[in-house]
């Protein structure tokens, strides 16, 4: 296997154990048993806890960016287009692992000023596409904002992460289908689409 599928394999282990151990309690057994390594090979990569933690939170918020990218339609009618983004973050099986993740990293970039500038970083990838679809929507004549963009961009952004914190500590009555629906209506109301069918 070649160092960056090895690397990556270990990685994505991290993350599913950071989902489910947290960052203080995590240990190197437990990446090792996650990514289906020994925990030498763990060691070959990372050499120390904090190094592995904060690798995998990178890599852990940027696969997501990643994949949430991929998988937008290229073309057609911006609010489909939407709808469609929304949806896949909500239909994604390993949405409660990545939200577990996303808190994770929000308290260790707290405290860690490395971590704190790829949040940012991060932050930005997120809001990047919505603000690129809304401004084609405003263009193409397709949305009415009854905002300031911006404004709307941060507010689906907030709305993100609120429901990611929500599915880490499985708040009672509340799952990703419903998050998606209460965002398309949240953001139905602040685009004004003119044909939401």
């Amino acid at each position: 296997m070649e160092d960056v599928d090895r690397r990556t394999q270990i990685l994505d282990g991290a993350v599913t154990a950071l989902s489910v151990r947290g960052i203080a309690n995590l240990r190197f057994k437990d990446v090792a048993r996650a990514a289906g390594v020994s925990v030498g090979m763990v060691q070959y990569y990372f050499d120390s806890h904090d190094e592995l933690v904060r690798s995998a939170c990178q890599w852990g918020a940027w696969n997501r960016v990643r994949v949430w990218a991929e998988s937008m339609p290229d073309s057609g009618p911006q609010w489909p287009r939407l709808c469609a983004m929304i949806d896949f973050v909500f239909d994604d099986k390993g949405y409660f692992r990545d939200a577990s993740l996303w808190l994770e990293f929000c308290v260790a970039a707290k405290r860690d000023s490395a971590l704190k500038r790829i949040m940012a970083e991060i932050y930005d990838a997120w809001r990047e596409p919505v603000r690129q679809l809304i401004d084609k929507g405003v263009e193409s004549g397709e949305f009415a904002p009854r905002l300031n963009i911006d404004d709307i961009v941060d507010l689906f952004a907030m709305a993100m992460d609120g429901s990611e914190t929500a599915t880490a500590v499985d708040a009672a009555g509340l799952n990703t289908a419903r998050f998606a629906t209460l965002l398309k209506n949240q953001v139905s109301v602040l685009l004004a689409p003119k044909d939401i069918g």
